[in-house]
């Protein structure tokens, strides 16, 4: 989603990413494997115009904190032990300036 008026510019997006195979782990089976888990994140950022040679931005990654979850298991892993990790290491704040000389 993307808002546009005059200098100021505003713009929203989901992403999800599914479940994604890492590497296979033979000490969990012959099917055994690690993943990362599926994630819907949110991401934002803005902008203004300062003058028609200088513009600030702003963007935020994972605004909601989505934690990063990693599984690891095999045909054999009951549901309750599959989690290996969760990190949740915050939004990342990136800020920055463009000109035009």
């Amino acid at each position: 989603m993307t808002f546009s008026r005059n200098r100021i510019s505003v713009m929203a997006k989901w992403n999800y990413v599914g479940l994604r195979k890492r590497g296979a782990l033979p000490a969990l089976g012959a099917d055994g494997y690690e993943y990362w888990k599926a994630q819907t994140r949110l991401d934002a950022s803005i902008g203004y115009q300062l003058t028609p040679r200088l513009r600030i931005n702003a963007s935020l990654s994972n605004v909601l904190n989505e934690p990063q979850i990693l599984l690891r298991y095999g045909s054999q892993t009951p549901q309750n032990a599959r989690q290996y990790r969760r990190g949740e290491y915050g939004a990342a704040i990136t800020l920055g300036i463009k000109g035009t000389f």
